[in-house]
């Protein structure tokens, strides 16, 4: 029924099923819907009499495109299914064959992946499918199999690829990829090469000819393909075929040596030990350079600008022809081509390599060069002011350039200095501030930021501007400066050594990143002491975090902006309040002074009261005093603590450092059957009763606490309970 079921729903215009396969994305909490739909079919497909319906549906499924990282996918199951060393079904070798084949006709593409990974040498790790827990389908199937049953498996599949109705420059590299395999022979082998040469008198274009070349370079013709035993015999045959592909398009004759930035080991290079990776590039370079000039006499501007596009080499392409093609005249040219070309899909591409070729230019003719072309856009009215912006925004990054910048319009400048792509040179003092001085005037703060490695050089004032502009970009969330966390910690800390920066700037920038900070190297520790110095700080943070109990209104310094700001603010003053690691009253030695404490006592609870938050004042006072140390008898909390605590304890304080105990204790993974609550309670109950005749507030909050946790123990003593019934 369920096969029918899908099979009919598969065969309509609009399969609903379709809506299972979508791409998911992955996390902790992720889901996958499409899991159970691929367990129910690999269970079905341990059955014999039921694997070709499962494998011509699984592949139906397998042709749309999944695009995350979930292993659960249909042709996952269908490679385990086939997987010739570990079939995941009962049927035997006759039935599977049976059942590819079937999957061939019905499904080429597919089948292809299939039938080549029974015989690639590369396929060594397999996984076991779902198996059915009630059918007795599986017994004594699923494990690896006789490498005799293997062979056959994988002599099949070979035999099918090779007798393919209609090779392309795919299925054909992908037998090129596979000739070293244990099952391929010789002849098999030269079966691959006669029909390479077949498939080229078929007259394909040079870009379908070119992929197929590539990948015969670089699977037989490469230092690593010596490695994987591809022998000399088999080399030369290789490189016949190399030949007869060669395309009659130049560029791309020469795609491979710019397809990327590293280019692979050719043939011609020795296999030694004492191979010198340094005389290979300069080989590379000499092969590219060649390659460059060649591509310039035959095919112009029109013939680099397409190799920047087939490739993404871009930035080989201009540093090899500044270094070794074009003299300082060919350069001005080019580089007048470049930024007259208009082509928007190739721009990114382009400005890589015009980067490139102004970067490795000397400074003496860099100069020249951007004189002469300025002086030449500067005559072509509004279209030359935006080439002139292109060329300066891809020159290099420093004063060099700036001095060019400088003899712009003002508008010229502004657009210069949003728009350039910055890039972090060990820059000077000097470039430094002006780089900060000149991105603050166009808002652009996190770009600031972002280049900056080193503090030490930037004046305090501008370093701190910098950070509170940065700070305030409404453009995205202090949270989220990239990985800023690190960066900022480097710069507060510089700050905090410095004798011109107070102890009130650093406290207001740490809490405009505290979320950043609060689990950084410097933490909040200007924020904490200010904290726990000023009952006005305190009761102000508490009114952001928490609203009043009478409806009331604030006096405008409770109050702060309504918006996405407020709740951002509230966040802040939230994670303030309960994150802060300081005891009120402590002095600057790390010591809670009583006389202090009773001071911030008095004022902030005088505060709470004023404006009506006098119940979460004290549960939030409660949270800080919870993090009191050991008193000098080894009774928690210590002495201050506990002289505070009767004086003005409430059934609130009380509430909040029983809640702080419990936050305090963070994760952890418990005993079963409460021992570790049991073992907690009986601590607590003992500090209560050796404070029980001075300290009788501190006594009764410390075996609240303690019942708390006997309740905690009776529940997991309870659950353990249930589970050894259920279980057992």
């Amino acid at each position: 029924m369920f096969l029918d079921v899908l099979e009919e729903d598969l065969r309509s215009d609009d399969p609903k099923v379709y809506a299972l396969m979508g791409s998911v994305k992955s996390g902790i909490f992720g889901f996958c819907p499409r899991t159970g739909l691929l367990w129910a079919l690999e269970v079905l497909a341990w059955n014999p009499q039921l694997l070709s319906r499962v494998v011509v549906i699984l592949a139906k499924l397998s042709k749309l495109k999944i695009d995350d990282n979930w292993a659960n996918k249909p042709e996952n199951s269908l490679i385990a299914i086939f997987r010739g060393w570990m079939p995941q079904t009962a049927a035997a070798i006759e039935q599977r064959i049976a059942a590819l084949e079937l999957l061939i006709k019905r499904n080429p593409d597919v089948g292809w992946r299939i039938c080549i990974d029974q015989f690639d040498s590369r396929s060594t790790v397999g996984f076991y499918n779902h198996r059915p827990r009630w059918r007795n389908d599986a017994v004594g199937a699923g494990q690896p199999v006789m490498d005799r049953e293997r062979g056959r498996m994988a002599r099949k599949a070979l035999d099918l690829a090779l007798a393919w109705p209609a090779h392309n420059e795919h299925t054909l590299g992908d037998l090129v990829e596979r000739l070293t395999s244990v099952t391929m022979t010789v002849n098999d082998q030269e079966m691959v090469w006669t029909a390479i040469a077949a498939w080229a008198e078929s007259r394909p274009d040079d870009a379908r000819k070119g992929a197929l070349r590539e990948r015969i370079r670089r699977h037989t013709m490469t230092r690593r393909s010596v490695k994987l035993g591809v022998q000399q015999k088999l080399r030369d045959r290789a490189k016949a075929a190399y030949d007869l592909l060669a395309p009659s398009d130049i560029v791309l004759r020469y795609q491979w040596l710019f397809a990327n930035e590293w280019v692979e080991q050719s043939a011609d290079e020795l296999a030694a030990d004492d191979f010198d990776f340094r005389e290979r590039e300069e080989r590379i370079s000499k092969l590219r350079q060649a390659a460059l000039r060649q591509i310039w006499d035959d095919a112009g501007y029109s013939g680099i600008e397409r190799l920047c596009h087939v490739g993404e080499a871009a930035h080989a392409i201009g540093s090899n022809l500044v270094s070794g093609v074009f003299d300082e005249q060919q350069t001005v040219a080019f580089i007048y081509k470049l930024i007259s070309d208009q082509t928007q899909q190739l721009r990114p591409k382009l400005d890589r390599c015009l980067s490139t070729i102004l970067a490795r230019l000397e400074p003496t003719p860099r100069h020249r060069i951007l004189l002469t072309m300025i002086e030449r856009f500067s005559n072509e009215g509004e279209v030359g002011a935006i080439k002139i912006q292109r060329l300066l925004q891809r020159a290099p990054f420093g004063t060099e350039t700036w001095t060019f910048v400088d003899g712009l319009t003002r508008e010229a400048r502004e657009r210069y200095w949003k728009e350039v792509f910055l890039v972090w040179n060990r820059d000077s003092p000097a470039e430094l501030n002006r780089l900060i001085d000149e991105l603050l005037s166009v808002g652009r703060p996190r770009a600031a930021f972002a280049v900056l490695m080193d503090f030490k050089e930037i004046e305090s004032e501008r370093l701190i501007r910098l950070l509170e502009k940065v700070a305030a970009d409404p453009s995205e969330s202090a949270s989220e400066v990239g990985s800023s966390a690190y960066y900022l910690s480097e710069a507060l800390e510089e700050l905090s050594r410095r004798s011109d920066v107070s102890r009130e700037a650093l406290a207001r920038l740490e809490f405009a990143y505290i979320q950043l900070l609060r689990h950084s190297p410097h933490g909040i520790p200007n924020l904490e002491r200010e904290l726990c110095e000023s009952p006005n700080l305190f009761i102000q943070a508490l009114a952001l975090a928490y609203k009043r109990n009478d409806n009331g209104e604030d006096p405008p310094e409770l109050r702060s902006e309504k918006g996405d700001s407020a709740k951002a603010v509230a966040t802040a003053a939230h994670m303030l309040l309960t994150d802060s690691k300081r005891i009120p009253g402590t002095n600057a030695d790390g010591q809670i002074d009583a006389n202090r404490l009773r001071g911030w006592l008095i004022q902030s609870q005088g505060l709470t009261r004023k404006h009506a938050r006098k119940e979460v004042g004290d549960i939030v006072i409660g949270q800080l005093l919870a993090r009191s140390p050991m008193g000098a008898d080894g009774v928690w909390p210590c002495e201050p603590v506990r002289e505070a605590l009767e004086e003005f304890g409430t059934a609130e304080i009380a509430e909040g450092m029983s809640i702080g105990v419990y936050n305090l204790r963070g994760a952890f993974w418990g005993e079963e059957g409460g021992g570790q609550e049991r073992g907690l309670a009986e601590k607590y109950r003992t500090w209560s009763r050796s404070l029980a005749n001075q300290y009788p507030f501190v006594a009764k909050m410390l075996e609240d606490i303690a019942a708390t946790y006997d309740r905690d123990a009776v529940r997991e003593h309870t659950e353990a309970r249930v589970r050894q019934r259920l279980y057992y």
